[in-house]
């Protein structure tokens, strides 16, 4: 693998946040705006699961923000979400 694939990989069209990920199933935030989804993601988690007593709750709140950021994620990757083996063609 060059390194003009590997910078050509991470480069996204105006409107998309993230690349999915060159290797597996996933997707990696390119821009300002994809690291704030995912931080206030996982800030969000973290605070649910830290304060929020009632397990139910805990449970119901993390899937519907697991979902969100699935659905914000798979309309904001730029070649769509599946499984990847190499570099973007």
């Amino acid at each position: 693998m060059k390194m003009r694939d590997l910078v050509d990989h991470y480069r996204v069209e105006k409107g998309y946040w993230f690349v999915p990920h060159m290797f597996g199933f996933g997707v990696t935030p390119v821009t300002w705006q994809g690291w704030l989804v995912t931080i206030g993601f996982a800030a969000l988690l973290a605070v649910d699961v830290r304060f929020l007593q009632d397990q139910i709750g805990q449970i119901g709140i993390g899937v519907a923000l697991v979902g969100l950021f699935t659905m914000i994620a798979i309309r904001k990757t730029q070649g769509g979400l599946g499984w990847h083996w190499g570099t973007r063609k």
